[in-house]
């Protein structure tokens, strides 16, 4: 798989999980121990950082776009928010320092 391909499948994962928190510290331990297809060594340190900034990017995009809407009708508020992913992106900006050490 490529570092594309992988990105998008661990946001999947991410997205169709029940506990999106318990899935990113497993994806992050999946991505400490990926190997090299051709050589089966441990990936470089540079390319677990470029896919969990990979996965990061995702949702930081979806965090900054998100907006609370306010809308007046009848005396009537509507209050309408996407998900919170602060803790998701915390968990990997985390993951990214610890190997960047």
């Amino acid at each position: 798989m490529t570092k594309e391909e992988l990105i998008k499948s661990y946001i999947e994962q991410v997205k169709n999980s029940k506990n999106p928190k318990d899935e990113i510290k497993k994806i992050i331990r999946e991505i400490d121990n990926l190997k090299y297809e051709n050589s089966n060594t441990n990936i470089s340190d540079a390319d677990k950082i470029a896919l969990i900034k990979g996965i990061n990017r995702h949702f930081k995009l979806i965090e900054d776009s998100t907006e609370v809407y306010k809308s007046f009708s009848q005396d009537r508020t509507r209050i309408c928010s996407a998900t919170d992913n602060s803790e998701i992106i915390k968990m990997l900006d985390n993951a990214e320092n610890a190997i960047r050490g």
